[in-house]
Protein backbone atom coordinates (compact mmCIF):
# COMPACT_ATOMS: atom_id res chain seq x y z
CA UNK A 1 0.00 0.00 0.00
CA UNK A 2 1.21 3.83 -0.97
CA UNK A 3 0.69 6.68 1.04
CA UNK A 4 -0.61 9.73 -1.56
CA UNK A 5 1.09 12.78 -0.13
CA UNK A 6 1.36 16.43 -1.91
CA UNK A 7 2.87 19.45 -1.64
CA UNK A 8 0.47 22.54 -1.71
CA UNK A 9 0.89 26.49 -1.30
CA UNK A 10 -2.49 28.65 -1.67
CA UNK A 11 -2.15 32.59 -1.93
CA UNK A 12 -3.99 35.53 -1.91
CA UNK A 13 -2.82 39.08 -2.89
CA UNK A 14 -4.58 42.21 -1.13
CA UNK A 15 -3.52 44.56 -2.91
CA UNK A 16 -5.27 47.62 -1.43
CA UNK A 17 -3.36 46.65 1.95
CA UNK A 18 -0.14 45.84 -0.29
CA UNK A 19 0.02 42.19 1.13
CA UNK A 20 0.72 38.79 0.54
CA UNK A 21 -1.22 35.76 2.91
CA UNK A 22 -0.05 32.20 2.05
CA UNK A 23 -0.29 28.67 3.60
CA UNK A 24 2.06 26.39 2.28
CA UNK A 25 2.22 22.68 3.26
CA UNK A 26 5.82 21.11 2.24
CA UNK A 27 5.64 23.12 -0.71
CA UNK A 28 9.19 24.53 -2.56
CA UNK A 29 9.86 28.30 -0.84
CA UNK A 30 8.61 31.20 -3.34
CA UNK A 31 11.16 33.54 -3.41
CA UNK A 32 9.74 37.22 -3.04
CA UNK A 33 12.31 39.83 -4.57
CA UNK A 34 11.89 43.00 -2.87
CA UNK A 35 12.37 46.17 -4.37
CA UNK A 36 13.41 48.54 -1.41
CA UNK A 37 15.63 46.30 -0.30
CA UNK A 38 17.08 44.46 -3.83
CA UNK A 39 17.33 41.22 -1.73
CA UNK A 40 15.89 37.73 -2.17
CA UNK A 41 13.74 36.00 0.51
CA UNK A 42 12.54 32.94 0.75
CA UNK A 43 8.94 32.63 1.94
CA UNK A 44 9.43 29.16 4.27
CA UNK A 45 6.36 26.49 4.66
CA UNK A 46 4.25 26.85 7.15
CA UNK A 47 3.04 23.05 7.63
CA UNK A 48 4.24 19.49 6.67
CA UNK A 49 3.48 18.11 3.28
CA UNK A 50 -0.10 16.75 2.95
CA UNK A 51 -0.90 13.43 3.31
CA UNK A 52 1.70 12.72 5.56
CA UNK A 53 -0.06 12.42 9.52
CA UNK A 54 -3.59 12.09 9.74
CA UNK A 55 -3.61 15.44 12.08
CA UNK A 56 -1.52 18.60 10.84
CA UNK A 57 -1.29 22.17 11.83
CA UNK A 58 -0.70 24.35 8.75
CA UNK A 59 -0.47 27.87 9.72
CA UNK A 60 -0.99 31.48 7.38
CA UNK A 61 1.76 34.16 6.97
CA UNK A 62 1.31 37.36 5.71
CA UNK A 63 3.92 39.41 3.91
CA UNK A 64 3.88 43.17 2.55
CA UNK A 65 4.71 43.41 -0.93
CA UNK A 66 5.32 46.83 -2.46
CA UNK A 67 5.33 48.29 -6.05
CA UNK A 68 8.18 46.90 -8.22
CA UNK A 69 8.15 43.37 -6.33
CA UNK A 70 8.36 39.66 -7.69
CA UNK A 71 7.32 36.17 -6.52
CA UNK A 72 8.29 33.21 -8.52
CA UNK A 73 6.64 29.64 -7.49
CA UNK A 74 8.16 26.93 -8.70
CA UNK A 75 7.88 22.98 -8.60
CA UNK A 76 10.99 21.29 -7.50
CA UNK A 77 11.93 19.81 -11.10
CA UNK A 78 12.49 23.53 -12.14
CA UNK A 79 15.77 22.96 -9.24
CA UNK A 80 16.68 19.57 -10.34
CA UNK A 81 16.63 21.03 -13.86
CA UNK A 82 19.12 23.61 -13.46
CA UNK A 83 21.39 20.94 -11.16
CA UNK A 84 21.37 18.83 -14.06
CA UNK A 85 21.77 21.67 -16.80
CA UNK A 86 24.29 23.96 -14.61
CA UNK A 87 26.22 20.83 -13.24
CA UNK A 88 25.41 22.28 -9.82
CA UNK A 89 25.07 20.70 -6.49
CA UNK A 90 22.86 23.24 -5.80
CA UNK A 91 19.46 24.07 -7.68
CA UNK A 92 17.96 26.54 -5.40
CA UNK A 93 21.06 28.54 -5.57
CA UNK A 94 21.26 28.74 -8.45
CA UNK A 95 17.42 29.68 -9.01
CA UNK A 96 18.06 32.42 -6.50
CA UNK A 97 20.98 34.25 -8.57
CA UNK A 98 18.80 33.49 -11.65
CA UNK A 99 15.82 35.34 -10.32
CA UNK A 100 17.67 38.67 -8.90
CA UNK A 101 19.59 39.25 -12.25
CA UNK A 102 16.52 39.14 -14.10
CA UNK A 103 14.57 41.98 -12.10
CA UNK A 104 14.53 44.26 -15.35
CA UNK A 105 12.70 41.68 -16.88
CA UNK A 106 8.67 41.41 -16.95
CA UNK A 107 7.33 38.45 -15.44
CA UNK A 108 6.60 37.35 -18.66
CA UNK A 109 9.74 37.50 -19.89
CA UNK A 110 11.58 35.57 -16.79
CA UNK A 111 8.97 33.03 -17.43
CA UNK A 112 9.82 32.61 -21.46
CA UNK A 113 13.44 32.57 -20.41
CA UNK A 114 12.85 29.78 -18.56
CA UNK A 115 10.37 28.23 -21.02
CA UNK A 116 13.18 28.37 -23.63
CA UNK A 117 16.34 26.91 -21.57
CA UNK A 118 13.76 24.01 -20.43
CA UNK A 119 12.24 23.58 -24.45
CA UNK A 120 15.83 23.83 -25.73
CA UNK A 121 17.46 21.35 -23.19
CA UNK A 122 18.89 18.39 -24.85
CA UNK A 123 18.87 16.08 -21.54
CA UNK A 124 15.75 14.46 -20.60
CA UNK A 125 13.97 16.29 -18.23
CA UNK A 126 13.06 13.58 -15.13
CA UNK A 127 10.54 15.32 -13.62
CA UNK A 128 7.75 17.68 -14.42
CA UNK A 129 8.59 21.57 -14.24
CA UNK A 130 6.12 24.27 -13.17
CA UNK A 131 7.15 28.27 -12.66
CA UNK A 132 5.09 31.08 -12.25
CA UNK A 133 5.94 34.77 -11.65
CA UNK A 134 3.90 37.71 -10.24
CA UNK A 135 5.05 41.14 -10.80
CA UNK A 136 3.33 43.46 -8.16
CA UNK A 137 2.62 46.87 -10.38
Amino acid sequence: KYASVVTDIDCVFYFEKMTFKYANAGHDFPLQYCTTSKAIAELPSTGTLLGIFAESDYESKTINIEHGDKIIFYSDGLIDFFEAKENCNDGYKYLIDFFKLRQDKTADEIIKEISDLVENNPTAIKDDITASVVAIE
